[in-house]
């Protein structure tokens, strides 16, 4: 397998991070919430609809949220950084620096990608 990356290292073209809704990851590396390099755990949402005269909003606390994780902050360069280590460990090969222009199809499945005049 091959992990196809633009930057110079997995996660260098990242500038920022959010909320990851992380039961998904949970199921593909089981201890994704004490390994990965996580901020915090979402333990609360507030979200706040405004226009030019009013708001609105609504405030979730629920402890439910943070156990045993639904979701965490990251920072994506360090995430993807972390990520990029456990794929090596499961064998993919990482290429970095390298812009994928198009995918490469035959019929309805991938076959590969262009990268500049290269097809890979």
């Amino acid at each position: 397998m091959l992990l196809i990356e633009r930057g110079e290292v997995p996660g260098s073209k990242n500038l920022s991070g959010g909320v990851l809704y992380s039961r998904g990851i949970q199921r593909v590396f089981p201890g994704f919430l004490t390994e990965a390099p996580v901020e915090r755990r979402i333990t609360r949402n507030y979200v706040s609809f405004l226009n030019a005269g009013s708001s609105v909003a609504i405030d979730y606390k629920d402890a439910r949220l943070a156990d045993p994780g639904h979701a965490v902050t990251v920072l994506r360069s360090k995430l993807d950084a972390w990520l990029s280590e456990k794929c090596e460990e499961a064998g993919v090969m990482i290429m970095p620096g390298v812009r994928v222009d198009r995918v490469l199809t035959e019929g309805t499945r991938v076959v590969g990608v262009q990268a500049g005049d290269d097809e890979l």
